[in-house]
């Protein structure tokens, strides 16, 4: 567990799979479900469009370095 994730999260949101890449791909966020055993999914909080699960998400400070990509 890395220290920013020590601090509660930077925010919570209900995700869509879509929605969720977002986060996911952005190396400047921690992402990970707030409850890995929820089953009911809800309508996402960004594009209403879509159900998907709670996620805490934190923001990464700048000073963590993040892994090279395998090449």
């Amino acid at each position: 567990m890395t220290d920013f994730k020590k601090h509660p999260p930077y925010m919570e949101l209900c995700l869509c799979r879509r929605c969720a890449d977002v986060y996911f791909n952005d190396p400047a966020y921690w992402v990970e479900r707030s409850n890995p055993i929820q089953t009911v999914r809800e309508l996402c909080d960004v594009c209403s469009q879509y159900r998907g699960f709670d996620y805490s998400i934190w923001k990464k400070p700048s000073n963590v370095r993040l892994p090279k990509s395998h090449r």
